[in-house]
């Protein structure tokens, strides 16, 4: 090959490169790097700081994009290509987790993760960004190789290029990843529609009297929802304890006993298909202070999700980076008012009535049962919903 069909070739594959966000699908290459500057602005802006990881030409790339966005953009960045961390975490814990073990001591909620992988398999990046998820940070990732890369499904925003050779995978997700050091500019986005998701998109209703009978907590002939077996337990001798056993096993362990409520994966692909962006904020301790299993309850919930097709693109329009675990009701009041949706609906009238909810955010109550006077919208499900958002 020549000079100038080499140039040629790397022209004309970064051309083609590719930029999805899970929402709408294909972007085109303004639009990909025009989110991709927004998301590092918006971090900065909030007092965030951008992480970057790579192996290898990759982990080059990650030290020089730092070191652009700290000197030509302002933006607080760093990545952990340490050698001591590198070696120590790799020696205590296996290489697999030398990024993801670095970034649970670093990341905080809202920081901005930059995964780089010419693979998009590698395993240290992969749990890296599911790390990254449980802390609540935003996730950009740029991969090669195959089109279905595990990476590339991963991020609020991903870059792909299609070429399987690694020394022009690398060069040209470089040139990829030029244009962040840029100082970042707000612009317009679509409508936002934020959701819970316990008892709100997961219903639990029949898992609480499944899995109590399996715990012999019930008579084999009890009938009844999640409620009936919380008054029925706590009507009990230590019947308050016996509740909080059953709960950390529901979440965790048992999480397979647990539904989608009936006709959220519609108004989900409804969303999808106006083109409207879903979030979920979810108030989820990562592990329940008396599970002797010690499951991690975040986990637990993403596994579940992911079984159910919920992070299906083409159907839902959500990806993991859609999802937000705060670990008290403060917090997740917070991540709504940064989140800034048109709507958010929960089940909890003490979230939505929560002094710090943004005035902004319309708040709806989701309540199948009678709704109690609050003087909030309420919907009885999500064919309702969906009237009320799309229709009227």
């Amino acid at each position: 090959m020549s000079y100038q069909e080499h140039i040629d070739t790397l022209h004309q594959l970064l051309t083609e490169a590719e930029s999805t966000d899970g929402i709408r699908g294909s972007l085109t290459a303004d639009q990909g790097f025009e989110h991709g500057i927004q998301l590092i602005g918006d971090t900065a802006a909030a007092g965030g700081k951008v992480m970057i990881i790579g192996n290898g030409g990759s982990a080059a790339i990650a030290g020089h994009l730092a070191i652009d966005l700290v000197r030509n953009g302002g933006v607080a960045a760093m990545t952990f290509n340490e050698a001591a961390s590198l070696t120590c975490m790799g020696n205590d814990f296996g290489y697999e987790q030398i990024f993801s073990r670095q970034l649970a001591m670093h990341a905080s909620a809202g920081d901005l993760l930059i995964a780089i992988s010419s693979s998009g398999q590698s395993a240290n990046i992969i749990n890296a960004v599911v790390e990254g998820r449980t802390r609540n940070c935003r996730i950009i990732t740029l991969s090669g190789f195959d089109a279905d890369n595990p990476l590339r499904q991963m991020g609020d925003l991903n870059f792909y290029i299609a070429s399987d050779h690694y020394g022009v995978s690398s060069s040209l997700i470089w040139r990829c990843v030029t244009p962040f050091s840029i100082s970042p500019a707000a612009g317009g986005r679509m409508m936002r529609i934020g959701l819970d998701l316990d008892n709100t998109l997961i219903s639990y209703e029949t898992a609480f009297s499944a899995v109590a009978k399996r715990m012999a907590l019930l008579p084999i002939d009890f009938k009844g929802g999640k409620a009936a077996v919380r008054r029925y337990l706590r009507s009990l001798p230590g019947g308050e304890q016996q509740w909080r056993d059953l709960q950390a096993e529901v979440y965790g362990r048992e999480m397979r006993f647990a539904e989608l409520t009936r006709g959220a994966e519609q108004f989900l692909g409804l969303c999808r298909q106006r083109k409207v962006e879903v979030v979920i904020v979810s108030h989820k301790s990562e592990y329940a202070a008396n599970d002797r299993h010690h499951i991690n309850l975040r986990h637990a919930a993403l596994a579940w999700l992911e079984q159910q097709g919920l992070f299906d693109t083409a159907t839902t329009g959500l990806t993991i980076s859609s999802l937000f675990f705060e670990g008290s009701r403060d917090d997740k009041v917070k991540r709504i008012a940064r989140l800034a949706p048109d709507c958010f609906v929960d089940d909890l009238p003490e979230v939505l009535l929560h002094p710090a909810f943004p005035a902004t955010v319309r708040p709806i109550l989701y309540s199948p049962g009678e709704p109690p006077p609050l003087g909030i919208d309420m919907i009885s499900n999500w064919e309702v919903l969906a009237d009320e958002l799309f229709v009227h």
